[in-house]
């Protein structure tokens, strides 16, 4: 008994669906010599009755080989839709969009790049572009498997038809509402689709924005099954794929450079920031560890210990990060300075001064030492040691990294 567990087609004379390992139509009885139990009879059917088609003549079409070598099973496209309305449809809204979008943003202002590049019409265009080759992508690939276009754009049964082309039962789509469950099915079928496409499978999985839009727009058939509707149409696809292909790109390209551009100087505006935010955090810290040693007396000079008497004190310290924990501490350059303590008045008052060898601040007051304060570093040049006094005329012997 003969297992019908091949790739869906239709019979070339009656367009009835029928399996690909059938030996026969069941609706009409025409000979299937797509089938391998077939292949002797072939010597009693024309040869250019095996070697051509034409839609309604009843005539078997070629088997040719592809560039990798694979079996090509050509078959009558009953079932896609009309391919030229899908694009024709896909095309013209992606520029209705685009064209909206210019207008709505340049209708009333100079166009300079400035303005380009701060406008929603870069945007539009990178976000629209992504859009609607994925959308395409999808359709292209429903008609390659000779389902049509429209069914790609109907939520829910579009799933149905997914893993029909998949799997050859429609219901296992409703699987992929269920939360958790629906994601782990579409990776498997995603995973399957991109090796019925001849891709890798894993690659596909994992990199579905890169695979989809290649299975869709590539020349690769799904499981060597390539479905022609009509003369010269394969001629006629291949325009159309890449007027559209083109046509998104250029605007993608447009859209991608101006986001990148605008995002990039506020990269490097954050990545000038991104260190003074370790500054300013080290100083606190720094100088929160300098008032706990000193209520601690723990502070020591060359003759006598640190104490709260009136004065002003300097404090020295050098590389801090192993001791304030700081994250990658160990990736910065050594960060040197000292804490002014300054008792002279009735609040005792805290001064940082802080470099890493090249830029820093000089003598803020701790409750100043902000980011916007020190948005920019300045290069800066202590006192001499000679200028300063240490523990009254004494240089301190205490360091965070004896802390």
């Amino acid at each position: 008994m003969n297992q019908d567990n091949g790739f869906k087609t239709f019979c070339p004379r009656c367009g009835s669906e029928m399996n690909s390992n059938s030996r026969y139509c069941m609706k009409c009885g025409y000979l299937n010599v797509n089938n391998q139990a077939n292949q002797n009879m072939q010597q009693y059917i024309p040869e250019q009755q095996i070697n051509s088609y034409q839609i309604g003549s009843g005539q078997m079409i070629n088997q040719p080989i592809d560039n990798n070598g694979t079996q090509v099973v050509n078959s009558i496209a009953t079932n896609t839709g009309n391919k030229l309305v899908c694009f024709l449809l896909n095309y013209f809204l992606y520029l209705l969009i685009i064209i909206i979008s210019f207008f709505t943003s340049f209708s009333n202002v100079q166009i300079t790049l400035d303005v380009v590049k701060n406008s929603s019409f870069v945007y539009v265009s990178f976000i629209t572009s992504i859009v609607f080759l994925f959308i395409y992508s999808i359709q292209l690939i429903f008609m390659k498997c000779n389902k049509k276009w429209w069914t790609a754009l109907i939520p829910v049964y579009n799933f149905m038809i997914l893993t029909e082309i998949v799997f050859n039962n429609k219901w296992l789509g409703l699987l992929l509402l269920i939360p958790g469950i629906g994601q782990v099915f579409l990776l498997v079928i995603i995973y399957i689709l991109g090796k019925k496409f001849d891709y890798s499978g894993l690659l596909s999985m994992l990199f579905p924005v890169i695979f989809i839009p290649l299975m869709g727009f590539g020349s690769r058939l799904y499981d060597g099954h390539n479905y022609i509707d009509g003369e010269k149409s394969l001629e006629k696809d291949y325009k159309r794929k890449k007027i559209f292909f083109i046509t998104i790109l250029i605007f993608f390209i447009i859209g991608f450079i101006f986001v990148f551009w605008s995002n990039i100087l506020e990269a490097k505006n954050n990545a000038k920031r991104l260190p003074n935010y370790y500054y300013v955090y080290a100083s606190h810290q720094i100088v929160d560890k300098t008032k706990q040693l000193a209520e601690e007396n723990y502070l020591k000079c060359d003759d006598y210990d640190y104490s709260n008497d009136s004065g002003i004190y300097y404090v020295q310290y050098g590389d801090m990060g192993n001791v304030a924990y700081f994250p990658f501490y160990y990736m910065r350059d050594v960060i040197e300075g000292y804490v002014i303590i300054d008792n002279s008045g009735e609040n005792t008052k805290y001064y940082i001064s802080m470099s890493d060898g090249t830029y820093g601040f000089d003598e803020l007051l701790i409750d100043d030492v902000k980011l916007k304060n020190i948005s920019e570093f300045k290069q800066v040049n202590y006192k001499n040691e000679n200028e300063i006094n240490y523990c009254e005329n004494t240089k301190a012997k205490v360091s965070v990294g004896e802390m």
